[in-house]
This record gives structure tokens, sequence and C-alpha cells, in this order.
């Protein structure tokens, strides 16, 4: 029984991953893909800025509808 985890370990440990590190340069499709991943990246960055810009306008404009209705 011990054999057999051993074995499983040393099989686990030798092997290899298919992945392997790109020496090339780019083709259009790599460029592409990384182009769009990136500009996918920016919309959800400039989603959440306008989201917090859109709040922050929302609370000044009650804001200010209160102080109105307060001062009258």
């Amino acid at each position: 029984m011990d054999y057999n985890k051993t074995e499983n370990n040393d099989d686990l440990r030798h092997h290899h991953s298919h992945h392997h590190h790109k020496s090339h340069t780019p083709d259009a499709s790599e460029i592409f893909k990384k182009n769009s991943f990136m500009s996918m990246k920016r919309r959800k960055e400039m989603g959440k800025i306008l989201y917090v810009v859109m709040i922050i306008t929302a609370i000044l404009v009650i804001g200010a509808c209160i102080l109105a209705t307060i001062s009258e």
C-alpha cells in the first residue's frame, strides 16, 4: 500500500505540463486576442469608475434636495 502511494506521488511529481513558453513573435490572432482582453479590462474599469461617479452625483443631488427643503 505504501508502494502505491509513493508511485502515485512520483507520477505527480514527474508530470510535465503541456504549457510551453512562447519564444516566437505573436501572430495577428494573438495580438487581436490580447488587445481584445485589454479593451475588455479597460471597459470594466471605466464601468466601475462611472458607477462610483454616478453614486456620488446621486448623493449630492439628494443632499441638495434635502437642504433646499429644510431651508424653505
